[in-house]
């Protein structure tokens, strides 16, 4: 991205507008968006006020939380000049994005899968459910046991708390070895011992 770009990212987020709306204008990915206002440290932007911002204060999500309970979610953000999912962010309960300091310099899509994942491990006991498997989170996967069912892909999209508990509820958590083997049941190397065997004499013929 040039620095030109970058600057009228900067400029746009200092005015005001969200991630989308920048992203819209500029005709990038709101990913690039949010790198580089993080960079910039203007993740946490809220409200115009005067020339200027200034940061999300508990005095101004008192009057988010007003505001929504009089006009509702869409209308509040309108009116504020921020995203929906800013008034979101402000009213609804309490963020635990600060429990993951080392996610700054991530953008704020790559965040909020990574803590949506975490939030999912823990919820669905943090084990493989056939292996036990419990080392390493970043191993742990979601398997829709009736692939029918499936609507969304967890890992891959963010969502919001409902669909992520109902989507969750589908599924069994199990680390990357047995997932593999949930999807490939007809590769079992025990089960297929004499094709095996067969092979193996046919690579000592050949070498």
């Amino acid at each position: 991205m040039d620095k030109c770009l970058k600057d009228k990212i900067i400029n746009l987020r200092r005015a005001g507008k969200s991630y989308k709306n920048i992203a819209a204008l500029l005709g990038c990915s709101t990913g690039s968006v949010g790198y580089h206002c993080n960079k910039e440290g203007l993740n946490n932007i809220g409200l115009p006020c005067g020339l200027g911002n200034i940061l999300v204060t508990e005095d101004i999500i008192e009057k988010m939380k007003k505001m929504k309970s009089v006009y509702g979610l869409k209308k509040t953000a309108e009116l504020l000049n921020v995203s929906v999912k800013t008034v979101q962010r402000h009213t609804e309960g309490i963020s635990i994005e600060p429990l993951f300091p080392y996610l700054d310099g991530y953008d704020r899509t790559r965040r909020r899968r990574h803590i949506q994942k975490i939030i999912g491990v823990i919820l669905k006991g943090g084990r493989c459910q056939r292996c036990g498997y419990d080392n390493n989170w970043g191993a742990l996967e979601f398997h829709h046991e009736d692939p029918t069912e499936k609507k969304v892909g967890i890992s891959t999209k963010i969502l919001s708390d409902e669909v992520l508990i109902k989507e969750l509820s589908k599924c069994i958590l199990v680390c990357s070895n047995c997932h593999r083997e949930c999807h490939n049941p007809d590769k079992n190397i025990k089960e297929q011992k004499a094709l095996f065997i067969q092979v193996a004499k046919y690579i000592k013929r050949k070498h």
